[in-house]
């Protein structure tokens, strides 16, 4: 069976049925790669949690509404994806996951954002499309490795000055977003002077917005 393969690092399980993993998944201690995109999972299997050598986890497109604290004892995930889901709150454990490259939260229920989100100072893509928030915490600017923030279809009325201190971004979106029937767009009407200070942004995606001046 699958499970004997011990050496097996990568997985991919997407578009199936799943509502649950069997028990003999922590077999699998080598795999690295495990994709369970569109199943029918209303809560994490703790078999996952034993998967120790995961390093990227794509959970996106399942039922979930909330995430135990143990998903972020998995300290070696690089990369992960939780979209379209029914998230609406992160656990403070979050700020665990060290070495964490890229975090996609698109798609989902929040309408804010917890501090620890802001202590993943590896953190290098972070999409928050398709959510109800309205704002940035200060603390945002404490991602100083970021380079990628996708912050579409939520209810944003200005672009937020914290922003501009994150210095290595090169690829900003803060574009209009319609799905399934249901429109979401944010509502930005100028762009302030301290936009420059972006400097090696080459990436800037604000279409449909209500902007009439750009200082």
């Amino acid at each position: 069976e699958i499970f004997e393969l011990k050496i097996l690092q990568c997985l991919n399980l997407t578009w199936n049925n799943l509502k649950e993993l069997p028990r003999e998944f922590v077999k699998l201690k080598n795999l690295q790669n495990l994709d369970l995109f569109g199943n029918r999972l209303l809560e994490l299997p703790k078999e996952i949690f034993e998967l120790n050598n995961i390093q990227n986890l794509n959970l996106s497109k399942n039922g979930l509404s909330e995430l135990p604290k143990e998903l972020f004892e998995l300290r070696n995930l690089r990369c992960l994806s939780l979209s379209r889901n029914r998230l609406s709150q992160l656990p403070k454990e979050l700020l665990e996951l060290k070495n964490l490259q890229s975090l996609d939260l698109s798609a989902n229920n929040f309408s804010e954002l917890p501090k620890e989100l802001f202590e993943l100072n590896n953190l290098q893509n972070l999409n928050l499309s398709r959510n109800a928030l309205s704002q940035l915490p200060k603390e945002v600017s404490k991602l100083k490795n970021l380079q990628s923030l996708d912050l579409s279809g939520n209810d944003f009325q200005e672009l937020s000055k914290e922003l501009f201190r994150l210095s290595r971004l090169s690829r900003l979106t803060f574009s209009h977003y319609i799905s399934e029937n249901k429109e979401k767009a944010n509502k930005i009407k100028i762009i302030p002077n301290e936009f420059i200070q972006l400097t090696i942004l080459n990436y800037f995606k604000l279409n449909e917005n209500h902007l009439d001046s750009f200082y």
